[in-house]
């Protein structure tokens, strides 16, 4: 009978698709589950979750209750009535799983706007608290009634079980990288050949660019250098028809709405300039050089590792992008990439293999 997992996270606009992409890459990765997505969604994400590697998927969303749940500054609004509401739904769906799968053993949370007390609830809950919790712990908040916390944007590696029996996986070697991108990377290391030879600039402020930088960044870029422009921004986003409307035409710029194999745009990308989020992590792991602005706090920790160990530089708006401080990453010499490399494989692991081995480690 097969064992499997169900995954509680969310996919809204102004979230991204990071926390999606991470599980996804779980759910590919890993052969010996199957996994079943509990979600709630403000986009139309029917060939998102037809092309993902999830058994079944289930939209516990109501117009309610995503107004509640569909950003990181909703903490103060959600009441332990939302979460009674939202575990009555996954012990719902636990009865449905096993009834039509097979056995559930591990439920994963991901999602910044759970506290201590939706774990609490878990814990007091007979009927499904032999459940494996797996935490996925973007802000260290360090909660309890938790078998497995992992927070990889941290400057430190380590993996530590606590007498309580949780284990605490922390720092970049646990960052959930997918298997395409670990594999291009071996081949990127092996040939030695992580060094751009092109004229390309990546620009990506999340997949729906809720802070509306695109545009702006494309006009600094045009005017002062003389790079050709690789823009990632979704249909879904506010600014996508602006976008095209102003540079569809122009051939120093190329517009990726959807992008089946990121790495083929890291390798082709000289340099960048995003955010802080996932695709940040994924850009030091191939040992791209990147100028980011803090979009939301969750990506605090990730800009404070990624700074500290030289991988990135920040810039606080626009007319900041250009000076002295940022030009060693936005025109990057041989040396950087070098560096970038060096310290890539010093401080990352394998990617997604590294979660599929800690879950096997607690579900044993």
């Amino acid at each position: 009978m097969p064992k499997c997992i169900l995954v509680k996270l969310d996919i809204f606009s102004k979230i991204g698709l990071g926390h999606f992409s991470r599980i996804n890459n779980l759910a590919e990765a890993d052969l010996e589950n199957e996994y079943f997505l509990i979600y709630r969604t403000d986009i139309d994400v029917k060939e998102l979750l037809k092309k993902s590697s999830f058994r079944d998927y289930f939209n516990i969303g109501s117009k309610e209750s995503n107004l509640k749940w569909d950003n990181l500054n909703k903490h103060s609004i959600i009441n332990i009535t939302d979460y009674k509401n939202d575990i009555f739904f996954i012990d719902r769906l636990i009865k449905h799983v096993e009834n039509s799968y097979g056995v559930v053993h591990s439920l994963i949370v991901d999602n910044y706007l759970v506290k201590q007390e939706w774990f609490n609830l878990i814990s007091e809950n007979s009927r499904i608290n032999y459940l494996n919790l797996i935490y996925i712990d973007d802000f260290n908040s360090n909660l309890n009634n938790i078998n497995l916390s992992i927070f990889y944007p941290s400057d430190k590696n380590s993996l530590v079980k606590e007498s309580n029996n949780k284990l605490i996986a922390e720092g970049l070697k646990f960052t959930p990288f997918s298997l395409d991108l670990v594999n291009k990377r071996v081949e990127l290391f092996t040939k030695n050949s992580f060094q751009k030879e092109n004229n390309n600039i990546l620009i990506s402020f999340g997949f729906f660019d809720e802070i509306n930088l695109s545009i702006k960044a494309i006009k600094e870029i045009l005017i002062k250098t003389n790079y050709h422009i690789l823009v990632i921004v979704s249909r879904e986003a506010k600014i996508y028809k602006n976008l095209c409307h102003e540079y569809s035409c122009n051939n120093r710029v190329k517009i990726f709405d959807y992008v089946s194999d990121i790495s083929s745009i890291y390798i082709k990308s000289k340099t960048s300039v995003g955010t802080f989020g996932l695709m940040s992590l994924e850009k030091a792991y191939l040992a791209v050089p990147q100028l980011n602005i803090l979009e939301e706090t969750n990506q605090e920790n990730i800009k404070n590792a990624l700074i500290k160990h030289e991988f990135a530089n920040s810039f606080e708006n626009i007319s900041k992008l250009f000076n002295t401080y940022t030009s060693s990453f936005l025109f990057p010499e041989k040396s950087l990439y070098q560096n970038l490399a060096i310290k890539s494989k010093r401080l990352f692991g394998e990617g997604i293999l590294e979660w599929v081995r800690l879950i096997k480690r607690i579900s044993s």
